[in-house]
């Protein structure tokens, strides 16, 4: 692989993981609903996609758009079910969520071939354009993050937005203003469910491979630690956050280690990073709201 390639491969990887980030911090930053389901949903609308092309032979862009609409709706029926949840209890139970999806993932082996996985789900096929080489990769899924970008930021800006906020802030002032804090709570954990399948669907279509351990507790980490990192309520932060868990490890590759000692050294330079930025920005980069 050229340097090149390889710059447009991590580009593509950062505008997957993005989507999943936005998908993160919407339900935590700006709903302060601990939920850490989105790995879930990234199984969840990774399969679906797959499943869809691979079994039932439909089309990508419809495969696409179910793919989402199950997220969403299975994200609404998750609030649904735990509206009388939070903080803790909230977490535990959203974070079991993600390991039931990838139980049914590992054991339903006729439907998913459990830990073998699914090989040769097709590349987006948008009916006017094969995608095939990582430069289309790059324009289609770069422009799918920005429009995720600016589609929570629009959101968050507007009326509801602002309500989704107050959620967070002070549900009971919520009520007393005579908003439904449960419709409320639906919304944002259906659209963060939406947006976690939008990833593993980006995600299946560019390896062109899934199982359940495509999406795991070392993603759920990864995730948090980009959220948290870049600031809890920024959208800006999240991208940055993301931008510098992805680039960082790779850029200290080049670092005239012994490769004995490379791997070691890369973690441990790497976590000393991310200690000094929490360190000097307690709330994060672009944080607005404390992290404890």
């Amino acid at each position: 692989m050229d340097i090149l390639s390889y710059v447009f491969h991590l580009l593509i990887i950062l505008a997957i993981y993005l989507v999943l980030a936005l998908s993160a911090n919407l339900s935590l930053g700006f709903g302060g609903l601990f939920n850490l389901a989105f790995s879930g949903f990234a199984l969840i609308g990774g399969y679906m996609s797959a499943l869809f092309m691979l079994q039932l032979k439909i089309p990508f862009t419809v495969a696409f758009v179910l793919s989402l609409f199950f997220g969403y709706i299975i994200g609404w029926l998750m609030s649904a079910i735990t509206s009388k949840l939070k903080g803790d209890y909230l977490a535990l139970t959203t974070f079991g969520f993600g390991f039931v999806v990838f139980t049914i993932a590992l054991n339903w082996e006729k439907l998913t071939r459990g830990a073998l996985g699914l090989p040769g789900i097709p590349k987006p096929n948008l009916g006017f354009l094969q995608i095939n080489n990582l430069s289309q990769f790059l324009v289609l899924y770069g422009l799918i993050a920005l429009i995720s970008y600016l589609f929570i930021q629009k959101l968050i800006k507007s009326p509801i937005g602002r309500n989704i906020q107050g959620l967070r802030d002070n549900e009971l002032g919520i009520l007393v203003l005579g908003k439904n804090s449960a419709k409320l709570k639906n919304l944002v954990l259906g659209l963060s469910g939406l947006f976690g399948a939008l990833s593993g669907v980006l995600y299946v279509h560019y390896i062109t491979y899934i199982d359940p351990y495509s999406f795991g507790l070392g993603d759920l980490i990864f995730i948090l630690s980009a959220v948290f990192l870049g600031g809890l309520a920024s959208n800006k932060g999240t991208f940055t956050g993301v931008l510098i868990l992805v680039f960082i490890p790779e850029a200290l590759r080049f670092l005239p280690i012994p490769s004995a000692l490379i791997g070691p050294l890369r973690q441990i330079i790497y976590s000393l990073i991310i200690i000094v930025i929490l360190w000097l920005k307690p709330k994060g980069i672009f944080g607005k709201i404390d992290t404890e």
